[in-house]
């Protein structure tokens, strides 16, 4: 019986030890992801409580714009990393988007003919990222075009307006937007007009 119940300390002593140890890799790995998070200065700040993170294909958003005629900001991204800190009470929401493109309706109005018509921005930038806390959108080098077009709806045209729609192009070496219940905010720096091909 002791026989059998020393075996038995033993092999779960072995097993725990190949289970629970960590290997040179595994510190490896634990410190580029440390790195690549910026832990180190959570940490400092008071301690990381929590983190998870979610990937995601074919990322839409909507946003509504309350104040006055509906007005809508439509977000695409091919795909995007949405990350999750929580650090006792404060909780920061950010996603990470790559192949972005941003529409936003800036006025809906009638021509002279009575006609409904939008003047919409796009915003096109490889990378972005969206803070779900201060509802704001970063880029650096976007595209940045202004379009009139027909109707008050953010058709699928919208999406891609027809070149004979448009009435600028800039690029800008910094983007931000910020979202508000009622309108919108959009500044950028470093702008230069493109001309583009009829």
């Amino acid at each position: 019986m002791l026989k059998w119940g020393l075996a038995f300390i033993i092999t779960a002593c072995i097993v725990g030890w190949f289970t629970f140890h960590q290997t040179s890799q595994d510190d490896a790995t634990l410190r580029a992801l440390t790195a690549a998070a910026n832990f180190s200065e959570r940490e400092k700040a008071g301690g990381l409580v929590s983190y998870c993170q979610q990937f995601r294909e074919g990322v839409s958003k909507e946003i509504l714009f309350r104040e006055g005629p509906p007005r809508y900001c439509r977000i695409l991204s091919r795909d995007s990393e949405l990350f999750l800190f929580r650090q006792e009470k404060d909780i920061e929401v950010v996603e990470e988007l790559d192949g972005v493109r941003c529409i936003l309706q800036e006025e809906l109005y009638f021509d002279k003919q009575g006609r409904p018509m939008q003047t919409v921005h796009t915003l096109d930038a490889e990378r972005a990222c969206y803070d779900y806390t201060t509802q704001t959108l970063t880029a650096s080098d976007a595209l940045v075009r202004k379009y009139q077009l027909p109707g008050h709806e953010l058709t699928e045209d919208a999406q891609v307006p027809p070149k004979t729609a448009l009435l600028m192009t800039a690029k800008a070496k910094h983007v931000t937007l910020h979202l508000y219940d009622h309108d919108y905010d959009l500044k950028a720096k470093g702008l230069t007009l493109v001309m583009e091909d009829s």
